[in-house]
């Protein structure tokens, strides 16, 4: 049994059954911009937490890849162990020109024996230090060509009271690890062009190397913005376009909690990338059908009951299209409508409003989901938050609503019509109070609980 659907194959680019979210057009022209791009270039796609970036992004890359476009795609959270991002970004770039460049060729040979100088520069701590005072503006290597003297004055009111010799050592050192750090991205610069001219012998499209990075946002803030830091100052090179895919104002949140609280962090985020582009965030009911399809479908949700699995899908499909849920919501509501109806005996009732409604409540409101436990929930309550009302007509709003009213519902008077349907269609389970079906329903999904990832 699996909780969740399976990620979309790397290779399995843009199509009508696989563009759930119907992105496809908004990939054609990022792919576009990013072919035309000349220059050294960092793009940020900014997208809210759950708005299918990944998904996204594995399809583009297919598509990408399947038109021989030169693309890297680097999963930032799964590389977050790193001390430094310097190693996985450059082993990427490494790895990528090998196939087209010998491993033999001197221009690879050259790269990499820059690489590892350059490790040695940034490793240590002190190295480690210097950089992020670069970064912060504090110390401007153009200033060290002019002169000692300056970089003297510089170095004094950066580190306190020193020796004059002792800074002359630092201006020295500092200079001479430049001078590695320079020859880096010449070296790497070099290979990248060398790649470009092999490819162009097989009559492969002349673009830049598209150097994706995800999962920015999900990984250790440390890690997020050396690499962001490692980019500019480091890979900063022709022939290279990066694209940061991330949601901005975690990312924001990371750089006050690295540099405090009072830190501009829109500002200094700013200072790492050229352009920011906003992923499109599709609302179309035909898009949220699609979806919910395809997840009943990868995960194998049903009943038992053909009836009870297309009620189940109508409740889901008239709420999402209503609301504003998140994608990555609606797949961990289907993870707990997974296994309630999993743990359900083939001869238990299936009632589809009740277990539909119930695995809602427990991801999104889970205060009214402990009412429900608790047999309080009331239908003003469940009524202002499912908003019936607002569902499209077609899927049967008007029997849902009757059904949680008959659960919520103290003041329906039992002769009421609604009253005597529900109660009719559950006779033969021996249910005599709403309130303990409701009870009933909401300890089904709780023993089973699933916690947020």
């Amino acid at each position: 049994m699996q909780f969740k659907p399976v990620p979309v194959s790397a290779d399995v680019g843009f199509s009508d059954n696989v563009d759930l979210f119907g992105y496809k057009q908004f990939g054609d022209r990022l792919t576009n911009v990013i072919s035309s791009l000349e220059q050294p270039t960092t793009l940020v796609l900014d997208g809210p937490w759950g708005s299918g970036k990944s998904t996204f992004l594995r399809q583009w890359v297919a598509d990408l890849r399947k038109d021989k476009h030169p693309v890297i795609l680097f999963d930032a959270f799964a590389s977050d162990f790193f001390d430094d991002a310097f190693i996985p970004l450059s082993a990427e770039i490494l790895k990528l020109t090998e196939s087209r460049v010998p491993k033999r060729s001197r221009f690879s040979k050259i790269a990499k024996e820059s690489t590892a100088r350059a490790l040695k520069v940034i490793a240590p701590i002190t190295a480690k230090a210097g950089v992020r005072i670069m970064s912060l503006g504090m110390l401007d290597y153009a200033d060290i060509k002019e002169g000692a003297e300056s970089i003297s004055e510089t170095l004094s009111h950066a580190f306190g009271d020193v020796a004059e010799q002792a800074a002359i050592n630092a201006i020295e050192n500092a200079m001479e690890q430049q001078g590695v750090l320079d020859k880096f991205r010449s070296d790497i610069e070099a290979l990248v062009t060398q790649y470009q001219k092999e490819r162009s012998k097989d009559n492969l499209p002349n673009c830049p190397v598209l150097f994706v990075i995800d999962e920015l946002d999900r990984c250790k803030p440390t890690f997020a913005l050396n690499l962001i830091e490692r980019i500019k100052h480091l890979f900063e090179i022709n022939g290279v376009v990066f694209l940061l895919v991330t949601n901005l104002k975690q990312m924001r949140a990371a750089v006050r909690g690295a540099y405090g609280e009072s830190t501009d962090a829109a500002t200094y985020l700013e200072k790492f990338y050229d352009l920011r582009l906003t992923l499109p965030v599709l609302r179309l009911e035909s898009r949220i059908e699609a979806y919910v399809n395809y997840l009943q479908d990868h995960l194998s949700i049903t009943t038992g009951d053909s009836h009870s699995d297309m009620a189940i899908n109508d409740m889901l499909i008239g709420f999402f299209t209503s609301h504003k849920i998140e994608l990555r919501s609606i797949e961990r509501i289907h993870a707990h409508l997974l296994v309630n109806t999993r743990s359900l005996a083939k001869n238990q009732l299936k009632l589809a409003p009740l277990i539909a409604g119930l695995c809602i409540l427990r991801h999104l409101r889970p205060e009214l989901f402990d009412d429900a436990l608790e047999g309080k929930l009331m239908w003003k309550e469940v009524s202002e938050f499912f908003q019936f009302e607002q569902w499209a007509k077609s899927r049967s709003y008007e029997w849902f609503a009757n059904w949680w009213r008959y659960l919520t519902d103290p003041e329906l008077e039992s002769d009421n019509k609604v009253a005597e349907d529900m109660r009719r269609s559950i006779s033969q389970y021996n249910i005599r109070d709403s309130r303990e079906l409701l009870k009933w329903g909401a300890r089904r999904v709780v023993e089973f609980d699933i916690l947020p990832s």
